[in-house]
């Protein structure tokens, strides 16, 4: 479940919030993306998912996402990285590119699972 409101440092490694909001323009520059680009994002989502998220939950859940993989990395450079690399585990594309073409919720499934195979199998 992705939380509304990050309130607490530690779930926010990358400050993203001011007053436990999300900002949206601070979230927009992290990635790389113009408001355009993010309407777009968000309008393949809602064809994919039929999911009928407002632009403010989209940015919620993708600072939610960037923050996760921060946290895992423990690295803000490590994660940058990792959004932009090409990855074949998620069918030859990168995250953002995932996120790019409407599969953010998807992307959200494959990290959770990453991240609980992780939790049960340590290295």
């Amino acid at each position: 479940m992705i939380p509304t409101r990050l309130s607490e440092q530690a779930l926010d490694p990358l400050g993203f919030t001011e007053a436990g909001r999300v900002q949206s323009h601070r979230v927009l520059r992290w990635f790389g993306l113009s408001v355009n680009e993010l309407e777009c994002m968000l309008d393949l989502t809602r064809e994919h998912n039929g999911n009928p998220a407002t632009a403010d939950q989209f940015v919620v859940k993708l600072a939610f996402l960037a923050n996760t993989v921060t946290s895992c990395f423990q690295s803000e450079a490590k994660s940058a990285a990792w959004f932009r690399a090409v990855n074949p585990l998620l069918g030859g594309l990168s995250p953002i590119e995932m996120i790019a073409h409407g599969r953010i919720n998807r992307l959200e499934r494959w990290i959770e699972g990453a991240l609980q195979s992780f939790n049960e199998y340590p290295m």
